[in-house]
């Protein structure tokens, strides 16, 4: 059977964490994973980025400026790896590779117990760390979306040459040997669609592992990111189907993460698993309930770092994970919507008597 990369699944993997989510359960246990976003600031300027989006609530009170302080990163790696958390993404945010002390970072997840992974534009992906994570990391995802040096820099707004650039890094990043499975992630939209099949060609060609391929984010409204993903839904799957037929084998994987959005904006439950299990630590030194909501102090911060640390902020008070309710403050789409649907099911929705009954 071919062992997956995504899935729902994965959590319940972890019985106790699942014990420990409700709000009747008097423990407090590890998240499984943290998103750490180490900088704010960025070497590009992608014309989607969701951050940027006026449009859209994440990054609502964003500053480019801010970045962890070495002193607190250090802090929280060392808390991240007593409490028991699994595994930590470096992303943004900014870019992470942007981040002054990266390097030390890196070193210091490579010399700790946690597995760790890293979402990245790819430019800086050179020198020594991306030896460190060539060796040490799981997976390092770059994301792309221009086809040639010309439309890269239009997505992006960089120099033109910075395609073959990233290309060249790719490559030399697969030459360290290391462990680590580089994928490439292409934010799909009208103008690069038509191109996905040599695009892939050419990121495999260079080394590259495997491809996801999603949606343009345009706004909030779910109903008007279905109408503008809905236009050229046929068109990429005849190119992913191509994909797979001319390219895809056990060298390269495709991921087709491009589908109807299913309309979660309205959530049917009151209080949200995934807070517990996958927070975000911001630049600003914040955590905050998810990706979704990062650096939106109105919807998804649970407290800051910056007087405590994240193992005294995250061990105390069960109650802070339950301020927020999805029903009333979250009409943003969510990818977790059926994963915290299926958590619910399994703590709550099961009749004791049948279970025995799989």
């Amino acid at each position: 059977m071919k062992k997956m990369k995504y899935s729902n699944m994965k959590v319940f993997h972890y019985p106790e964490k699942l014990a420990s989510l409700p709000p009747e359960a008097d423990k407090i246990t590890a998240p499984l994973h943290v998103r750490l976003k180490p900088t704010n600031s960025c070497n590009q300027h992608c014309y989607y980025c969701s951050y940027m989006n006026q449009d859209m609530q994440i990054g609502k009170h964003m500053k480019k400026q801010d970045r962890i302080p070495w002193e607190k990163m250090e802090q929280i790696l060392d808390d991240c790896e007593s409490i028991g958390v699994k595994a930590i993404t470096l992303t943004g945010g900014g870019e992470p590779l942007f981040y002054p002390h990266i390097t030390e970072t890196l070193q210091k997840l490579s010399d700790s117990e946690l597995s760790f992974a890293m979402l990245t534009n790819g430019s800086l992906l050179k020198g020594k760390p991306s030896e460190l994570l060539a060796h040490n990391a799981t997976w390092v995802r770059i994301s792309i979306d221009g086809w040639d040096n010309r439309s890269y820099s239009r997505y992006r707004n960089v120099r033109e040459g910075m395609f073959d650039d990233v290309m060249d890094n790719i490559g030399a990043f697969k030459a360290y040997g290391g462990k680590c499975s580089l994928g490439i992630s292409v934010i799909t939209d009208a103008d690069n669609v038509s191109h996905l099949y040599d695009m892939a060609r050419r990121f495999k060609d260079c080394g590259a592992d495997s491809l996801k391929v999603s949606p343009c984010f345009i706004n909030d409204d779910v109903k008007e990111n279905q109408a503008s993903a809905s236009k050229i839904m046929d068109q990429v799957q005849e190119q992913l189907v191509r994909i797979g037929a001319g390219l895809e084998d056990s060298n390269f994987e495709v991921y087709n993460h491009y589908h109807d959005l299913e309309d979660s904006s309205r959530k049917t439950y009151s209080w949200c698993p995934i807070i517990q299990i996958q927070p975000v630590i911001g630049a600003d030194s914040r955590v905050y309930a998810c990706h979704f909501t990062a650096y939106n102090k109105d919807l998804g911060l649970l407290g800051s770092l910056e007087n405590q640390s994240f193992k005294e902020f995250w061990m105390n008070d069960k109650n802070k994970f339950y301020k927020i309710d999805p029903a009333r403050h979250c009409k943003h789409f969510y990818c977790y919507d059926k994963l915290n649907k299926m958590i619910s099911e399994y703590l709550y929705g099961l009749d004791e008597d049948h279970i025995p009954f799989v």
